[in-house]
């Protein structure tokens, strides 16, 4: 499947900047979620040096992104930290 890879990515950087407007509300969480648990499953998959090309090119600032601007997980996480205070 590492000859895949070259195909497979382009998808999943897709994947984790999907964002859908409808309305005053944007749809589209479920997609990058399934998008972050792939890019999991290839890091727990592939060792390092398969990955590297992919990784520094293209994948990491999609992730990045994801990881601190999906509104969905910012809003759950303001939730729970209200809870605590």
């Amino acid at each position: 499947m590492p000859d895949q890879l070259p195909g497979l990515i382009p998808l999943l950087v897709s994947a984790l900047n999907y964002d859908e407007k409808r309305g005053a509300h944007s749809k589209g969480a479920n997609v990058r979620d399934a998008g972050c648990y792939v890019a999991w499953a290839l890091a727990r998959g592939y060792e390092p040096d398969i990955l590297r090309e992919h990784l520094q090119l293209t994948l990491a600032s999609s992730l990045l992104i994801v990881a601190l601007y999906d509104r969905y997980k910012l809003g759950k996480l303001d939730r729970k930290l209200t809870h605590y205070f």
